[in-house]
């Protein structure tokens, strides 16, 4: 139960992303759910407001756990999805990298931004400082996302042109692009999930159709003559 619960463990210095990797194996063999040590700080309104500068408020969704909701003056003005932990093993140069990206309420694209990365220096700074290819991804919606090929090392977008890496950092920008596809997957199976669920629980089985029958012939047996 202390395993699964997570409690907080040092990395081995020189060795950070390796013992890691061996805590979060041990944790999920001795059944805790899956964690993210790499990444394990909730998300703050100061990372938020990168995305939405009217936030004052995150609350982290309470199924799809990698989903954040975003609000200003009270009312909900968006949401973020972490890349983590569902891409944590998707590693560019050296390391993983952790992508957040902002949605409107349509549930369309209103940019990305970078959060910790084990990633070599200056290789992130490039790809934070490319605006042009994290504004790529503006407008698309999740299942652009999904259909994304980013195994191919150039995908094409939903309106057809290459993503292309940023340029001196190539495999730690595509690498931020696998995550995101990878995350943006987990998300659309979770949401599939929860539909499923929502309308199996509203389909009639046999059983409820035998206890509607029952209480309506007590109601008739005891309302009337």
């Amino acid at each position: 139960d202390q395993v699964a619960a997570r409690d907080p463990v040092d990395g081995v210095t020189g060795a950070t992303l390796t013992s890691l990797a061996i805590q979060e194996s041990i944790i999920r063999r001795l059944g805790g759910s899956r964690p993210s040590l790499r990444f394990p700080d909730p998300l703050t309104v100061e990372v938020a407001s990168r995305l939405f500068s009217s936030s004052d408020e995150v609350e982290q969704d309470a199924v799809h756990t990698s989903l954040w909701h975003v609000k200003g003056a009270g009312d909900e003005i968006g949401t973020i999805l972490r890349s983590s932990p569902h891409a944590d093993n998707v590693v560019g140069y050296q390391g993983p990298t952790e992508a957040l990206i902002g949605f409107d309420m349509a549930g369309r694209v209103i940019g990305i931004t970078l959060g910790k990365s084990y990633d070599n220096e200056p290789y992130v700074t490039y790809v934070r400082d490319e605006s042009s290819f994290l504004r790529h991804f503006n407008e698309w919606v999740i299942d652009d996302l999904v259909d994304l090929d980013s195994q191919r090392g150039s995908p094409s977008g939903p309106s057809g042109p290459k993503v292309e890496g940023v340029s001196g950092a190539t495999m730690t920008s595509m690498a931020v692009v696998e995550g995101m596809c990878v995350a943006a997957e987990q998300h659309r199976r979770t949401l599939a999930a929860a539909a499923q669920a929502q309308r199996a629980s509203l389909q009639w089985t046999k059983r409820d159709f035998g206890t509607a029958l029952v209480i309506v012939a007590g109601l008739l047996i005891g309302m009337t003559s």
